[in-house]
């Protein structure tokens, strides 16, 4: 089956290599890529969604994920990421921190939803 080409902004890029889909604002939506880098859609995240047959997790972080793509589903620690960033401060209550590909900058995503929720 052939994949789905998407085109944000004047670019290809087919749908395997979109990590996640998340909420940018009302009218937009903003896919991650899996080697960290990110693109406007200039859609609602629903009908993105739809489209390409990713799952969305709903509330109450908003985001879809690819179920192409093999994610490593962890419990959100405060100390340890701050270990890694000391100046990191948690604007959210994070419960998880979903990652993909090395997991590194711009591979993960903190979520409020719970890692049992994240990895059903």
């Amino acid at each position: 089956m052939p994949k789905t080409v998407i085109d944000p902004q004047g670019k290809y890029v087919t749908s395997d290599q979109v990590a996640l889909i998340e909420v940018f604002n009302s009218t937009t939506s903003r896919g991650r890529l899996i080697y960290g880098n990110s693109f406007l859609i200039r859609q609602p995240i629903a009908e993105f969604v739809r489209r390409l047959g990713f799952r969305f997790l709903g509330a109450p972080d908003g985001i879809a994920t690819n179920p192409g793509i093999t994610y490593r589903v962890e419990p959100f620690d405060l100390a340890k990421a701050r270990e890694v960033d000391p100046g990191f401060k948690s604007q959210r209550p994070f419960a998880t921190r979903l990652s993909w590909g090395k997991g590194g900058e711009g591979e993960s995503v903190y979520l409020e939803a719970a890692p049992d929720a994240v990895a059903d």
